[in-house]
């Protein structure tokens, strides 16, 4: 196994800081659109069950 020092390891996993920013930033993008789709995917069974039928939906003429 190949042992590195802690330096080596710290260097390894250093960011330069003016990436930080876009990091967090796509950090928090991730999560936004993670936590959308999950709300969307419970609030739209909900919501059309309210509104009852629908009047587009059906059979059309043909």
């Amino acid at each position: 196994m190949n042992k590195r020092s802690r330096t080596e390891r710290k260097a390894a996993v250093n960011l330069d800081p003016a990436l930080r920013p876009v990091l967090w930033v796509a950090i928090l993008a991730s999560f936004v659109a993670f936590l959308d789709g999950a709300i969307i995917n419970v609030a739209l069974p909900a919501m059309s069950s309210r509104s009852g039928p629908d009047p587009n939906a059906g059979s059309h003429g043909g």
